[in-house]
């Protein structure tokens, strides 16, 4: 997969910030990577972050500067440095989304004792609720190749109505946990 120079990474902050609001108890956190890179994420010393996307949208700027901040913190700590004027070994970037999604729950008098089960009348309701699925993704870009190295993927049901205070924690609690996978092990 080709990254180009200068990714355009257009996301709508309402997005951004309800995809980031997942409960960190249903979170589900994934990672996949190119096997033909692991020696070169192995030498990986310094990075440098993607440009921010050219639209400003309200409220964008603020949920990325958490991710990039947390992101930062995790990296350092593993021992990365910001390239600061010098070409970095790799490229980080980040990109949310929102999806719909459908629960349907069928509840019925069919099961056990009572009229419905010895022959009389039963009856089925089908209940349909929506609910709405964040998902944050991370890339890694190797700068040498400019080719994808490393993924990782944090999903979960958002909650809308969610204080500032709890959607900074989630950010920081799908950030930290996508980043506790790399660099893959060999």
């Amino acid at each position: 997969m080709n990254v180009s120079k200068s990714p355009r990474w257009t996301v709508s902050a309402l997005a951004v910030v309800i995809a980031l609001t997942a409960g960190c108890s249903g979170m589900s956190i994934s990672s996949d990577y190119d096997p033909g890179k692991i020696e070169e994420m192995s030498a990986y010393k310094t990075y440098a972050w993607f440009p921010a996307p050219r639209e400003k949208v309200r409220g964008s700027e603020l949920v990325g500067k958490r991710v990039q901040y947390v992101a930062d913190q995790v990296l350092q700590d593993k021992g990365y440095q910001l390239a600061g004027q010098s070409a970095p070994d790799f490229m980080i970037g980040w990109h949310a989304a929102l999806d719909k999604k459908l629960n349907y729950s069928t509840v019925n008098s069919y099961y056990g004792y009572g009229w419905g089960y010895w022959g009389g009348t039963g009856y089925s309701q089908t209940y349909v609720t929506e609910y709405k699925v964040g998902t944050l993704l991370l890339d890694i870009v190797d700068a040498g190749d400019n080719e994808l190295a490393w993924r990782g993927t944090a999903s979960a049901e958002v909650y809308p109505q969610a204080d500032e205070d709890y959607r900074n924690r989630q950010i920081e609690a799908a950030v930290r946990k996508m980043l506790d996978r790399f660099p893959p092990k060999k």
